[in-house]
């Protein structure tokens, strides 16, 4: 029977490795209590957790492959140490590249020839109302959207200009609903015309 999740086939009773000459068992055959084996290399001097694995074939010729992700190479507190350094080393960099860009924008703002429209359109900063004599800044709320103005009753006093424009308006709507009218009646008169 073929297992097809993607779990270790359990150890057979018949399963054997070749051995060799200067074989230790690494901490993790033992914590596995698996046959895996590994050859002492001229560099380790023979420490465990440097060991070479050989490649373990079960009595049918299979070739039965590591489990991917596991490294033999250098200890495991190590080689978690090293990844949080390597982490910490990453954000580092990232929140001195940040600094840096800020305070190149805040440079670039600073400059007496810089120009603010472009500064306004990146969303770096408003234009701030001023008092025309004194230079004061003066408060600049924000303009209400419709709904608040419904809800809180809003009427703001309308100049002659929006009067004027009201004006316009309406009478434009009033000549638009004239012309549909009459075209109205114009289609009824073909279709009687036709119709007799």
């Amino acid at each position: 029977m073929r297992r097809t999740t993607s779990e270790p086939e359990p150890p057979s009773p018949n399963f054997c490795t070749i051995p060799a000459e200067d074989v230790w068992p690494t901490t993790y055959d033992v914590a596995c209590n698996r046959p895996h084996h590994g050859i002492a290399s001229a560099e380790s001097s023979f420490k465990p957790g440097t060991l070479r694995l050989e490649v373990e074939t079960s009595p049918q010729g299979h070739v039965s492959p590591m489990p991917l992700g596991w490294s033999m190479t250098g200890h495991p507190k190590k080689r978690s140490k090293d990844a949080k350094m390597e982490y910490m080393n990453t954000l580092q960099k990232e929140i001195e590249e940040r600094k840096k860009k800020e305070q190149e924008d805040r440079l670039q703002s600073q400059e007496p020839g810089a120009e603010l429209a472009s500064i306004i359109r990146k969303g770096a900063g408003g234009r701030p109302r001023k008092d025309p004599i004194t230079g004061e800044l003066l408060p600049n709320p924000r303009k209400l959207t419709d709904v608040t103005e419904k809800s809180l009753d809003i009427r703001r006093a309308k100049s002659q200009e929006s009067l004027i424009y009201f004006n316009e308006l309406s009478e434009q709507a009033e000549q638009r609903q004239r012309m549909r009218q009459q075209q109205k009646l114009v289609e009824r008169a073909q279709s009687e015309k036709v119709s007799e």
